[in-house]
């Protein structure tokens, strides 16, 4: 049921394009499916002009708290990932974008348990096995028959470095469009899940759209990826090759300085495994509020959940501080 709801929910944004939505983080931070090249909502149809540029710098902490079982597979993940980008982005012609995105990541044993346990009792949302495991602790294990992956150690240093680009289709006042796509390199190290060992090649379109149901406070998006994933070094059953990715939003101005803006995304499965945190849909929905400043800088602060039981990350908090 949750997973149909996920789809509807996508569909309904997606269908009312987007110019000007405030879209938000909602890149996946699980330590097995989140190391490949997936894009974020954040990457958008309008392009910085003949040479100008942007830049934002991006936190993200993400709650993990799953287990499950299947076949010779065991999975458990409880702990934190966190991610800190910084990405810059530039018009090298009227119609051309290139840019980098450079992470570093983060696995450690955190300090969010308690504060996620009350979050979760308010709004009545799962706790996973929370109550099973004690607060604040690292262990990532994943069993294939005699095949072992496990972190128990706090790990952090560069991810993988992403390529960007994109290709402005059409651009207009109440409306846009733009091919996006990009390449993840290697640079991670893969035996501390920093990264996957690959490269990866994705490849998108982008819309936007203002003044939705004839008013200029709404405005959406839509964003539909396909991710070619290159062959991993983890010691994980075989991913597959093409992984399909689609998100929608809606934002609305809640004063000429801030919006409010609500979004989701789904994602294909990453790997051919019988342990539903790799095999199933990935789905989640995000909110969060965005606040313009002096001097063309914005600061945007986020919260994400699953709503796919498991498949993504169990709460992710993010922020972004951009100019331009």
């Amino acid at each position: 049921m949750s997973i149909r709801i996920g789809w509807l929910s996508v569909v309904a944004l997606s269908i009312t394009h987007a110019a000007s939505a405030d879209a938000l983080i909602d890149r996946d931070n699980s330590p097995l499916s989140g190391l490949f090249g997936f894009p974020d909502s954040r990457e958008g149809s309008l392009l910085p002009a003949s040479g100008d540029s942007r830049w934002e710098l991006s936190a993200s902490v993400s709650s993990h708290s799953t287990s499950d079982s299947g076949g010779a597979e065991t999975l458990l993940f409880d702990g934190e990932t966190s991610r800190i980008g910084m990405t810059w982005r530039r018009g090298i012609t009227r119609r051309l974008e290139l840019g980098v995105e450079i992470p570093w990541v983060l696995h450690e044993s955190g300090n969010l348990d308690s504060f996620i346990d009350r979050w979760h009792d308010i709004f009545g949302l799962p706790d996973g096995i929370r109550d099973e495991r004690p607060n604040d602790r690292l262990l990532f294990r994943y069993r294939d028959g005699a095949r072992l992956l496990t972190m128990q150690r706090n790990a952090n240093g560069l991810g993988d470095v992403r390529l960007l680009g994109g290709w402005q289709l059409s651009r207009g006042t109440e409306g846009s469009s733009a091919i996006r796509f990009s390449v993840k390199l290697p640079t991670g190290d893969s035996d501390s899940l920093l990264g996957s060992g690959s490269a990866d090649v994705s490849l998108g379109l982008a819309g936007d759209r203002s003044r939705l149901m004839g008013t200029e406070r709404l405005a959406g998006f839509y964003r539909v990826h396909a991710t070619w994933l290159g062959a991993h070094k983890i010691s994980v059953r075989r991913n597959h090759v093409v992984v399909g990715q689609v998100s929608g939003g809606m934002s609305y101005a809640l004063t000429p300085r801030s919006s409010l803006t609500l979004q989701a995304l789904l994602r294909s499965p990453v790997y051919d495994s019988d342990v539903s945190p790799l095999r199933d849909f990935a789905a989640s929905v995000t909110m969060g509020v965005r606040f313009r400043l002096p001097h063309d800088y914005s600061l945007a602060l986020a919260v994400g959940e699953d709503i796919h039981p498991h498949s993504m990350p169990d709460v992710t908090f993010s922020m972004q501080l951009q100019r331009r």
